[in-house]
């Protein structure tokens, strides 16, 4: 991984007498093409440096994956104003910034420096010790940015320079940052070796008691057919335990990036705990104004086998609940960009969208933002979508803190990655796990409407818990194998408990 030096220098001194101009820190990122990389077997490579931040961002339909390793600045926003103060701190943060890249050497539709990162689901929910290091919402902007398309690939190397700051010595530190990596990435044998390894025996519990759940779903869809809400999302985590190795994050992707090809696989690692997962999900897409986003709601399971029971999962996914509960979504996701564009529309009717074990109703919608309306600001109007939240959305919201007794963190939050000019893309925080060395804690939520039935919530959560399971395990069967299935199972009483 070579690096040419003087142009990191140039960019410096740049930043430097801005710097000392202005009063004020300067970004300084400097772009370059390198020899291309798998970034998982580089993300191996830095976790064994034990950054305090890694990033990473894969997505199949444009072919290309990122990287971010350690910390040029970050920005850090609590409450429900979230939104608004990030985008107030990213305006600053790139204001003036010295950025250095050539489009003739870097890839095509380069998005330049990109802060990575994500928001809670829902910053009012109580928090506990799981998600330590994982605030109400977070934008890092890494010291070392990777990005690979093809054959070809690109690397940042950037800074935050202060007046007083002495160039040579930042541009050493970054040098020597670069250097760590180059060596890490000598061991590339034995990373692979890990990446291939089992990740020891896999057992599995619940977060909360099946039944327990089983008897709150009950309750919601009651109080829905009261017309107490439309539509409320509850979610579930499992706990997994790997025993005697560790989680390697490497190894979870490497199957998930074979398992679930279409999706967008994700990794943020904050000190010793890691969020990793696959998502179908897409929350925005802005490039130039135009925003791209979906509904995803609806869900059966699905079979690669073209039988009898086949065509019947196939037709559950048309059912009214599903329709029902799809239907919702798309309108809510309509009327919230109505807020923040000049024009939206949606596809006529929904596509199945099929996963390797389950499928779901998908409608696309796209829509033209206002002057001014950054991919923050859309976030802002659209999380959190009833597919995830529910309809009302402050009272299902409500609803969720008093009853779901789950710290849902970063689980259905927006997370994903925004550039210097306010586009970017930012997925669901759905598939996803919370991994902290041999612990993983798993997420998967329901859509309650008024026909829901307990035990097929309950399945469906499972099918939702399976991309996950198979991730963590090379053996998938013993993962499986915890799994309580229940043919009848008594509800009484109506109430929760």
């Amino acid at each position: 991984m070579s690096w040419n030096r003087e142009p990191l220098l140039e960019a410096l001194r740049e930043g430097s007498c801005r710097a000392t101009a202005l009063n004020r820190s300067i970004l300084v990122s400097v772009a370059q093409p390198v020899e291309s990389y798998d970034l998982i077997q580089l993300f191996m490579a830095a976790q064994a440096l034990e950054p305090s931040n890694l990033f990473y961002w894969e997505h199949s339909t444009d072919h290309a994956a990122m990287l971010g390793i350690e910390t040029a600045a970050a920005i850090q926003v609590a409450g429900v104003g979230c939104f608004t103060e990030a985008s107030a701190a990213w305006r600053s943060l790139f204001q003036d910034a010295v950025v250095q890249s050539s489009q003739a050497e870097t890839l095509p539709g380069e998005p330049g420096p990109v802060l990575f990162g994500g928001f809670a689901f829902d910053p009012l929910s109580p928090r506990s010790q799981l998600w330590e290091g994982f605030p109400d919402g977070l934008l890092v902007l890494p010291a070392i940015l990777l990005r690979s398309q093809a054959n070809s690939a690109t690397l940042y190397l950037q800074t935050v320079i202060q007046p007083a700051d002495h160039v040579e010595q930042l541009a050493d530190e970054l040098a020597a940052r670069l250097e760590r990596l180059q060596a890490a990435l000598q061991h590339k044998a034995s990373l692979q070796q890990k990446v291939s390894g089992s990740s020891g025996q896999l057992s599995v519990q619940d977060g909360r008691p099946a039944l327990e759940w089983m008897k709150l779903v009950r309750y919601t869809a009651d109080q829905i057919r009261q017309g107490l809400y439309r539509k409320v999302v509850l979610a579930r985590s499992i706990h997994a335990t790997s025993t005697p190795a560790n989680f390697s994050v490497g190894a979870i992707l490497q199957r998930l990036r074979a398992s679930h090809p279409g999706a967008y696989r994700f990794a943020l690692q904050r000190g010793e705990r890691c969020f990793v997962g696959a998502t179908p999900e897409q929350l925005a897409r802005v490039e130039h104004g135009a925003i791209e986003t979906m509904a995803l709601a609806g869900s059966a399971p699905r079979r690669a086998a073209r039988d009898m029971e086949a065509q019947l999962e196939g037709a559950s996914l048309w059912s009214a609940k599903n329709r029902e509960e799809h239907a919702i979504v798309v309108e809510m996701i309509c009327a919230a960009l109505a807020r923040v564009c000049s024009d939206v529309s949606a596809a006529r009717t929904p596509q199945a969208l099929q996963l390797t074990n389950i499928q779901h109703l998908q409608t696309l919608i796209r829509g033209t933002l206002q002057p001014g309306v950054t991919i923050l600001g859309a976030l802002a109007a659209l999380h959190p979508t009833p597919a995830v939240g529910g309809l009302p959305g402050q009272a299902a919201r409500e609803m969720i803190r008093s009853s779901e007794q789950l710290d849902r963190g970063w689980y259905a939050g927006p997370i994903g990655w925004i550039d210097q000019h306010g586009n970017g893309e930012f997925a669901v925080a759905l598939r996803s796990a919370l991994i902290h060395r041999n612990e993983a804690t798993l997420f998967a939520g329901c859509g309650v409407v008024a026909g829901s039935d307990p035990l097929t919530e309950y399945a469906e959560s499972y099918l939702k818990f399976q991309t996950m399971l198979a991730a963590l395990s090379d053996d998938f069967a013993s993962a499986a194998a915890w799994l309580p299935f229940v043919s009848t199972v008594n509800l009484e009483p109506a109430g929760v408990e």
